[in-house]
């Protein structure tokens, strides 16, 4: 991770969800109640008319995760015979986001970072559709992520990837297409 990457997208978006959970060190004690924060979440994935397995729709993930962030933090604070520090649950998201290979916001790929960021919306607001959608479906956020950031690219390769979705896909409006097509887009425009 890049320090514009850690200073501007990774650490805001952990610091909005540690305020929101009480997930921050005050007097060298943790402020959140962490037991009432996993009963609460079992009580929700346990109990919650949204969970019915006979329903359409689905329990939300954000509970689950918050089960899962709370018992690797819980798990690691013990093996270190301490209680539960911020540190610990911000490296138990980052394990969850990078599927168990990394714990240090370091050593995170990009995508493990949009990952963790992710994650870190859904456990501040585990019913937050945006955040929920974001979670389920990485490559839609991957896709409007990279749209943005295309977006921002120079008048001069903006130019380049309306000439060249035109001539490959017969319409200069790139911003429709897949998330495959507008990785080889922008590929292909900056190797010019």
């Amino acid at each position: 991770m890049t320090s514009a990457q850690r200073k501007r997208y990774y650490f805001p978006a952990w610091q909005k969800c540690a305020a929101a959970l009480g997930w921050r060190m005050r007097k060298a004690r943790l402020e959140a109640d962490l037991p009432t924060q996993y009963a609460q979440a079992e009580a929700e994935t346990g109990h919650s008319a949204l969970c019915n397995p006979h329903s359409a729709i689905a329990c939300s993930p954000g509970w689950d995760m918050r089960l899962q962030v709370i018992a690797i933090a819980q798990s690691v604070a013990r093996q270190s015979h301490r209680a539960v520090t911020a540190d610990d649950l911000r490296h138990a998201c980052n394990l969850v986001a990078a599927d168990g290979k990394a714990t240090s916001s370091d050593r995170l790929t990009h995508r493990q970072i949009t990952r963790a960021v992710q994650l870190f919306n859904l456990l501040a607001d585990p019913d937050d559709l945006a955040a929920v959608n974001a979670w389920l479906h990485p490559e839609d956020a991957e896709r409007l992520d990279l749209i943005r950031y295309m977006e921002r690219r120079p008048a001069k390769i903006l130019a380049a990837y309306r000439a060249i979705a035109d001539n490959r896909w017969g319409s200069i409006d790139w911003k429709t297409r897949g998330l495959d097509d507008l990785r080889w887009l922008h590929r292909t425009a900056t190797q010019r």
